[in-house]
């Protein structure tokens, strides 16, 4: 019987019998989450509960069930459309689920299976290296992106991301017992591409061009990484990353820099250099507010500093929905946050649901104009939602109180 291959990882497709089914085919969020949500479950059947939960987490729809049933239609549509006749979504008894009968290769399950090989005792170590390359190479860039907002996809590419990353610390320890360290180069070469914020990627990159004798080489990827995992991380001392600086030679661990040096360092371009400073709470952000404050002391000025907390104010859905709700909306405010401010700008997300930002420069008449701001920007991407976000605004004193605390100001957005 005619097989059927279906691609999740760097990108959706499916192939069937000569033809070709792709995200840019289907033309429907909703319509993808149900037909990739099929598709990864397709060894059981899924209730029509399930499915509801599934596909209208964020939204109360009148009659669910009719809905559901309509979207299935289409997507048998869309499906017939592009692959063909045959039956591939059943029901029966008030469930759903992927027709079995047709053979399936499912890219992700092809790639789990290969890492599982690699885990038996019995396999040999070449064999081993070699399932292990076919999972680097299988995974790609990831799951599929337009799907991992979803709760339930998440955690499908938390899994296997954390397959794909065992496969490579296991594909290491092998270069590394064959010394084969241009192996290893290649290998976290590609994998930062993928995964750009793991720090043990940059400590074998660094350790491989010691071994290799690439000394002054490998120095300059150790500041080049730690500053940018500090950049993106808020990492300032990253432990795994400083384990390796004993084995820098003594003279390249105390080579002077000039201050041309310095000057070219620090004027490197990055593509964060017109967007707010987002950075780590606990020990960026702090640090930067007690120069603030000593700032402030020394020339006699003011500064503002603003807090912003998501909540929600509807009590027709369930915790977990307005747990998953109120996340969703928080990354949401943190992008606005990060694109509605001044370059010169200071942010933080200082808990859960709430983000904290520093306004040099910013006279008090306009702090409410540039929290006002944020807000019609987070206003633009919500979905249909009782969502209200607080901003509280302060002074920053030079004697470690706030002062000029201003009433809480609340934006309700019922869009």
């Amino acid at each position: 019987m005619k097989s059927m291959k279906v691609n999740m990882l760097g990108g959706f497709s499916i192939e069937y019998s000569g033809n070709t089914l792709s995200y840019k085919d289907i033309r429907s969020e909703r319509l993808t989450k149900l037909l990739v949500y099929l598709l990864i479950n397709h060894k059981k059947a899924i209730s029509v509960q399930e499915l509801i939960d599934v596909l209208w987490v964020d939204d109360e729809v009148n009659n669910p069930v009719g809905a559901l049933k309509n979207l299935v239609y289409r997507l048998r549509n869309v499906i017939k459309e592009c692959l063909g006749e045959d039956n591939f979504i059943i029901s029966s008894r008030g469930n759903y689920g992927w027709n079995n009968d047709i053979p399936m290769v499912l890219d992700i399950e092809q790639v789990e299976e290969l890492y599982h090989k690699s885990k038996q005792a019995l396999t040999s170590k070449k064999n081993k290296q070699a399932y292990l390359q076919q999972v680097v190479k299988g995974y790609k860039s990831g799951i599929f992106k337009a799907i991992v907002a979803e709760h339930w996809a998440i955690r499908v590419e938390t899994y296997y991301r954390k397959l794909y990353l065992n496969a490579v610390e296991d594909l290491i320890k092998i270069y590394e017992e064959a010394k084969d360290y241009n192996g290893i180069l290649n290998l976290v070469n590609h994998v930062i591409s993928v995964e750009p914020l793991e720090e043990n990627l940059y400590y074998y990159k660094v350790k491989a061009m010691l071994k290799l004798q690439k000394r002054t080489e490998a120095y300059e990827c150790y500041k080049e990484s730690k500053a940018y995992l500090c950049e993106k991380l808020g990492i300032v001392n990253p432990k795994k990353l400083e384990s390796i600086y004993a084995e820098f030679p003594k003279k390249i661990q105390s080579k002077n820099s000039s201050i041309e040096d310095i000057d070219i360092e620090m004027n490197r371009k990055t593509d964060r250099d017109n967007k707010t400073f987002m950075c780590d709470y606990n020990v960026v952000f702090r640090e930067i507010y007690r120069l603030e404050q000593r700032r402030i002391r020394r020339l006699g000025i003011s500064e503002y500093m603003v807090l912003f907390t998501v909540n929600h104010g509807s009590h027709s859905l369930n915790g977990d929905k307005v747990a998953e709700l109120l996340g969703k909306a928080a990354v949401i405010l943190g992008d606005a946050i990060e694109t509605s401010l001044r370059s010169g700008d200071i942010a933080s997300r200082c808990s859960e649901l709430q983000y904290v930002a520093l306004l040099p420069n910013c006279p008090e008449n306009m702090v409410s104009m540039v929290a006002s701001r944020i807000l019609d920007r987070y206003e633009k991407e919500v979905t249909k939602q009782n969502l209200y976000i607080k901003f509280k605004r302060a002074g920053i004193s030079i004697d470690y109180n706030l002062k000029n605390i201003s009433s809480g100001i609340v934006k309700k957005l019922s869009l």
